[in-house]
């Protein structure tokens, strides 16, 4: 049995952990229905913690904005602050592969560039288990849609929300948000080249 320290009531571990040690919390649980996130762009530039808010204006995560700004670290926590997902994004608009940790520093994934043409990339996510997300719409103006081998896993599209400088997300049902939501602040790093 392991002891519960300093986690908060709510936290839970999840079924079915590949390791142990583990500390899921119930943010990371996979949903029974499509939720949708609303994202800011330009994290790094403003340097402050930004907190995501689901469609139903609750916070869900934090990304941490000046981890971004000081250390080209990208960290998606929970609303407790312990980091649930990072990525070291230094010089990301050069890098062609980033790694995503989870809480306990093992590599879970990665966002790819694929370069098509000397002016224009592809992207994908690929995941530690063999999986392969790819991502096809138009990245920079934050219109594209992630696939999986069954078909859509995820939207994003500017036109949800009308507060400048964010963007919608929507992710379906038994998806995991946060590692995705991390892979999307990773691939705006990649693009913009604000790291």
């Amino acid at each position: 049995m392991t002891p519960r320290g300093d986690r908060e009531p709510d936290d839970e571990r999840s079924e079915g952990s590949d390791y142990e040690g583990a500390v899921q919390r119930s943010p990371e649980t996979p949903r029974s229905r499509n939720t949708r996130y609303r994202m800011s762009t330009g994290l790094a530039a403003q340097g402050v913690d930004f907190l995501v808010l689901n469609d139903a204006g609750e916070h869900a995560f934090r990304i941490n904005g000046r981890a971004i700004s000081n250390d080209d670290t990208v960290q998606l926590e929970d609303l407790h602050g312990h980091v649930l997902y990072e990525a070291y994004a230094h010089a990301a608009r050069k890098q062609s592969r980033i790694v995503i940790t989870d809480a306990i520093g093992m590599e879970i994934g990665w966002v790819v560039r694929q370069p098509v043409s000397p002016l224009r990339d592809r992207f994908a996510i690929e995941l530690s288990s063999g999986k392969q997300l790819s991502v096809d719409g138009n990245v920079i103006k934050h219109e594209f849609s992630i696939f999986d081998s069954h078909g859509r896993v995820a939207e994003v599209s500017q036109k949800w929300f009308r507060a400048r400088g964010s963007y919608g997300v929507e992710i379906l049902s038994g998806q995991q948000d946060g590692f995705l939501l991390t892979s999307l602040v990773v691939l705006d790093q990649m693009i913009l080249g604000t790291a």
